[in-house]
């Protein structure tokens, strides 16, 4: 039988001052290879806080594209933001990144802490 494939994880803080979307984190990619990534992202102002978990398929194409594939699926969110916040993931094509995106909340500092679970396959 053979062995599982390994995961990797990947755990990155960072902060947010604002409900601007912002990049929290960046996850490098290789052609010709497919990604199923789970973030888990949580942040607090220690008054405030929000909790978020999504999932999606990306693949990185032998020609050198990088796509998502389907869409973000979001798996849980738990928020008592003023404004609402939010963590999704995107394809950044230009630099081959998969790219983790989060959105504070206007006039509080948070403190992030976001951790990305990725299982990668060769084409």
């Amino acid at each position: 039988m053979p062995a599982i494939n390994a995961t990797q994880l990947v755990s990155v803080r960072t902060t947010t001052t604002d409900g601007t979307i912002t990049t929290g984190a960046t996850y490098r990619t290789k052609a010709g290879y497919a990604y199923l990534v789970k973030v888990t992202a949580v942040c607090t102002d220690g008054t405030t806080t929000a909790a978020y978990v999504r999932i999606a398929a990306f693949e990185h194409s032998s020609a050198g594209t990088l796509s998502l594939i389907g869409s973000v699926t979001s798996v849980h969110t738990a928020e008592d933001l003023a404004a609402p916040g939010d963590c999704t993931m995107d394809a950044d094509d230009t630099n081959k990144d998969i790219r983790v995106r989060i959105t504070g909340d206007p006039g509080r500092t948070l403190k992030w802490n976001i951790s990305a679970e990725v299982i990668s396959s060769p084409n």
